[in-house]
């Protein structure tokens, strides 16, 4: 499990946004993760703590190539690389990310 990882649970697909690493000193103890996620659909904030034997089911999603475009207003347009279409982001939903795009970035 890393940053970035797409994963169902309890029939909801999460993005994993942040891992935490609690080990204890104890001998035989497990490891514990305290794992933020953001809800795919809502953008909503769900955190947990997994042991580290735990098991997710992970979501296989096809990333393709874009290139970010330009801004406007609240939405972001990237160009698919491949296929040449357009696609409209609102801000909201990659505020996180912006802060590393800049025009014409693949």
């Amino acid at each position: 499990m890393k940053k970035g990882n797409v994963v169902e649970i309890n029939d909801t697909v999460y993005m994993v946004k942040h891992i935490d690493v609690k080990t204890s000193s104890a001998r035989g103890a497990v490891t514990l993760y305290k794992i933020r996620f953001n809800n795919i659909k809502t953008k909503q904030k769900y955190e947990e703590s997994y042991k580290g034997n735990d098991i997710f089911n992970e979501v296989a999603l096809l990333r393709r190539p874009v290139q970010y475009l330009y801004s406007d207003g609240v939405l972001h347009v990237f160009m698919d690389s491949q296929e040449y279409s357009h696609y409209m982001i609102e801000e909201d939903a990659i505020e996180d990310e912006l802060v590393w795009v800049t025009d014409g970035m693949d």
